[in-house]
Order: C-alpha cells, then sequence, then structure tokens
C-alpha cells in the first residue's frame, strides 16, 4: 500500500505529458495545474437556470450536481439565432494573445466551400494548357489568386469571429455565389467575360468589407483595425475597376497586378505600424500602440490546418489529372506506366509536406516568429500555383503517345482526341516548371520551420484567484531581447463587451517583448 501511496502522489505532483502535434504549435509537453475555488458567473446562471448547484472546483472539472443528487441531463436540441453578437477567438492587447479556451474546429461551411474550390483549381488548370504560352500563363496567374485570395479571407473571418448565427451562414453563402459566377467566367476572361469575372470577385471581397465595416460597429475597441482592413479592401477595388474599362492587354495587366499586389500585401501595412513604425519615431510608434491596442489574431492551430487543407485539395488534382479511361482488352502499356508514376510523384509529395517537412521541429514555424509564420504563409501561394500547373500539364503528358508502347487507339474516344504524338514545349516548362516552384518554395517552407532554432527553456506562473496553470515556455534567443511566454489559462477581467464576454472567460497567453 506504502508503494501504491508513492507512485499516486507522483502521478498527482508530475507534470502532465501531452501527446500529439499540440508541443508543435508553441506550447511545451509539460504543464501544472493546481485546483483552486473556481467559480463563473456564467455557469452559475446556467446552473441556476437548470435547477442545479455546481460544486466548489467543479468548474475545471466539468462535475455539476443537482440538489437531490443526481446527475442531469444534458440538452438534446439547440437552436440557431437569426443574429447574434460576433465574439473575438482570439486577440492582442498591448502585446498579450488572449485566446478563448474552448478548441476551434473546423465548421461544416468551410468544408463546402472546399468543395467549390474543387471545380476553380479544375477549371484554371485545364485552361492554362489550351495557352501553354507565358501570356496563358500570366492569365493562370490572374484567374488564380483572386480565388486564393477570397478563401483566405473566408478562413480568417470564420476563425477570427464567434458568431454562429444565420447571418454568418448567409454570409458565406453569398461568397459561395460570387465564386460560382466568377469560376462559370474563367475560361473566357480575356475573350469577353472579364468584366463579369472582376465584377463576382469585386462583390465578395466589398462584402467581405462590410462585414468587417460591422464588426468595426459592434466591437469598439477593434474599430481602427477593421476600419484600416475596409481602407486595404477599398483601394485595389479601383485598381481592378480601372481594369475592366482600360483598353490594351498589357495597361490592363499593369493594373492588375497592381490590384493583386495590394490584395496580397496589405496585411502587412498593420503588422508594419504595429510592430515596426519605432524606424519614424518612438513617439509615433506609441501612438500607433495606441490605435491599435486592440486587434485581431488569427488562430494558428485553425491557419494550419486549413492550409493543410487546400493543398490537399491540390494534391487531389494532379490525382484526378492523371487518370484516364482505357479500351484495350489488355491496358497494361506505357500509359499505364505514366499514370502510375505520377501517382507515385505526387504520393511523394504529400508525404513531403504533411509527415516529413517539419515534424521534427519542436515549434511549428508559423508561431515561433513573425519573420517565419511570414515566410510560411506567403510561401504557400506560389506552391500551389506550382503544383497546379504542373498536375494540369500532366494530364496531357499521361494521355501523349510519344513513347514506345503508346497506341492512342487503346485509348477511349475523349482521350484519344486529346492524346498529342509531340508535347509542346509549353506542356513541358509547365510541368517541369511548375513542380521546380514547388519544390523551391516547399523548401522555404522548411527553412522557416528551421529559423530560429535558438530556443532556452523558462517557465512563468501565472496565478489568479480562480486557476493557476505553470507552463514551461521558450525564449527565442536568436534576438537580443525577444521573449515568447506561453501559458494557459489566463482569466479576462470581466466585461460584458463583445471582446470579452462572460461565456469566454479564459484564455491563452503569449507574450513577445519586442
Amino acid at each position: 500500500m506504502a508503494d501504491i501511496a508513492r507512485e499516486l502522489e507522483k502521478i498527482t505532483k508530475s507534470p502532465v505529458d501531452l501527446d500529439a502535434n499540440f508541443d508543435r504549435f508553441g506550447y511545451d509537453v509539460r504543464i501544472r495545474t493546481h485546483d483552486a475555488d473556481a467559480t463563473s458567473e456564467d455557469c452559475k446562471v446556467a446552473g441556476e437556470e437548470a435547477g442545479e448547484e455546481t460544486a466548489d472546483g467543479a468548474i475545471s472539472q466539468g462535475i455539476t450536481i443537482k440538489k437531490n443528487g443526481k446527475s442531469s441531463k444534458p440538452r438534446k436540441t439547440t437552436t440557431m439565432k437569426i443574429w447574434k453578437t460576433p465574439v473575438l477567438r482570439q486577440y492582442f492587447h498591448n502585446g498579450i494573445l488572449y485566446r478563448s479556451r474552448s478548441a476551434e474546429e473546423v465548421a461544416s461551411c468551410e468544408l463546402f466551400v472546399d468543395l467549390l474550390y474543387v471545380g476553380i483549381i479544375a477549371f484554371n488548370g485545364d485552361k492554362a494548357t489550351e495557352d501553354p504560352t507565358g501570356s496563358g500563363f500570366l492569365r493562370f496567374c490572374v484567374t488564380f489568386i483572386p480565388s486564393w485570395k477570397i478563401w483566405s479571407d473566408v478562413a480568417v473571418l470564420v476563425s477570427q469571429f464567434e458568431s454562429d448565427d444565420i447571418f454568418q451562414r448567409f454570409s458565406i453563402l453569398f461568397i459561395l455565389a460570387c465564386l460560382v459566377g466568377y469560376t462559370c467566367n474563367i475560361m473566357e476572361a480575356f475573350h469577353g467575360t472579364y468584366a463579369q469575372l472582376i465584377s463576382f470577385y469585386l462583390a465578395a471581397r466589398l462584402y467581405l468589407a462590410a462585414v468587417q465595416a460591422l464588426m468595426a460597429v459592434v466591437i469598439p475597441k477593434i474599430r481602427n483595425y477593421m476600419l484600416l482592413n475596409v481602407a486595404t479592401i477599398l483601394i485595389p477595388a479601383a485598381f481592378w475597376i480601372g481594369s475592366i474599362f482600360v483598353e490594351g492587354e498589357g495597361r490592363k495587366q499593369g493594373l492588375i497586378w497592381v490590384g493583386i499586389a495590394w490584395d496580397l500585401f496589405s496585411n502587412i501595412i498593420s503588422v508594419f505600424l504595429i510592430r515596426w513604425s519605432t524606424i519614424f519615431s518612438q513617439e509615433f510608434h506609441q501612438k500607433m500602440l495606441q490605435v491599435f491596442s486592440y486587434h485581431p489574431a488569427v488562430n494558428i492551430e485553425h491557419k494550419t490546418e486549413r492550409t493543410g487543407a487546400f493543398v490537399s485539395l491540390v494534391f487531389g488534382y494532379s490525382v484526378v489529372s492523371l487518370l484516364y479511361q482505357n479500351s484495350a482488352s489488355f491496358g497494361m502499356n506505357a500509359f499505364f506506366g505514366k499514370a502510375i508514376l505520377s501517382l507515385i510523384q505526387a504520393y511523394c509529395f504529400n508525404w513531403i509536406y504533411f509527415d516529413v517537412d517539419g515534424s521534427f521541429h519542436h515549434v511549428h514555424a508559423i508561431r515561433r516568429h513573425a519573420l517565419s509564420a511570414s515566410l510560411w504563409i506567403n510561401a504557400h501561394l506560389p506552391f500551389i500555383m506550382g503544383f497546379t500547373i504542373s498536375g494540369a500539364a500532366l494530364s496531357r503528358l499521361v494521355v501523349a503517345h510519344d513513347s514506345p508502347n503508346t497506341d492512342p487507339h487503346k485509348l477511349t474516344e475523349m482521350y484519344e482526341e486529346r492524346s498529342e504524338a509531340e508535347l509542346m514545349y509549353g506542356w513541358r516548362w509547365f510541368y517541369c516548371g511548375g513542380l521546380a516552384v514547388a519544390f523551391i518554395f516547399m523548401g522555404e517552407d522548411l527553412q522557416a520551420a528551421l529559423a530560429l532554432r535558438g530556443l532556452l527553456i523558462t517557465h512563468t506562473q501565472l496565478s489568479s484567484p480562480q486557476l493557476t496553470y505553470t507552463l514551461l515556455s521558450k525564449v527565442n534567443a536568436s534576438e537580443s531581447g525577444t521573449v515568447s511566454h506561453s501559458a494557459l489559462p489566463l482569466p479576462l477581467s470581466g466585461s460584458a463587451s463583445p471582446l470579452q464576454p462572460n461565456s469566454i472567460h479564459w484564455s491563452s497567453l503569449e507574450l513577445q517583448l519586442p
């Protein structure tokens, strides 16, 4: 019995080991907790409405007790409101990142958005193979990048604000309708449907600007940041509108690429004003810190998961592009061999991206440092575009009868018409160049994962009248004075505002000192 008692005491006092990839997102694998007199006003209200009382210390353990001693039955039905005041899932305040205690899951509407992007990727890739030239590649970029931008905006919007109501579902449905109209005008975008293509894109972007303006009204503490985002949407919209009315391919492309640059990199403005405005003056920097004392943050786990889902769509397109239909009684020929080699290629890319690249690194690149995070995020767009255009060329390469044992009559009629005796140079450039670009920017992702490896171990103990968590955290020693602490949870101050609601009473904390 003495041995059992010692083991139980050891388990109680020892840190808790966390499995899976929890430590890869910036938290250490050891957390020490102890119970206190945990109380929560919203939990008490909910318990009183249900005829229950909450035992001392039971909130942290998720235990409720009815007055008659019997456990309560969970509710089986829920309702969705037409409008619910949105709540920030995570935000920065004075250099501290506050996060909701509840885990953020991928919403079903986000998965539905991914279904539409299967078609968008296919249409962009197929259109590129019809004109395998330099101008065809530019047009591919012009039609692909705006669709990526809309997908990224939807992912950020859903990640930042918690408002599971009908209005949010309607907003996503409206954006999906704009994407359908955008996709239906891709094939003839530069031969008569360009105005419609850009109109649907601007409709989605301006609607997102309207939503952010609404967020500025209902959440006053982030009003300045939201209004800045609205401005960064309206400015490139002027260039997109101008590209509709400008005559000439060259001048049209000039306005288009200015608009694309604004759309892709306008978020740098807010980062610059908050982090690096000291290059002007210390007084100006302090003013910016006051103006943007509250600003939304992106849930890193959700961001990496959604980005991985989009990469999976691109890998799926490359797998679909290698498929063909055989009409021969015995189809073991060079067509089949090229398809298998293409499958191995896609499988290896998937293996490298998800299982090899950065899998042995303690902290994910997107959380380690602002520069490595920016490198990791921005490297995905050229990586995805390169792999998409190589997959489009792959659909022509597999069915080409340019090698022995490739009789085009052994293909079905549709694929026999697509079969070419010799691959065009443009297709070869698309295939080889696309794979090269994909490899290069996968290497950039790896460099981001390897960046800033100097880590020191320290610990920070955060205490409150309710609960204390001690978490071993990382200190980034690559730059003098840059410290990153992670701890969870930290009770927020009692506030009934949308920024700090009673329903979300806990948060995680990350502190970065410039």
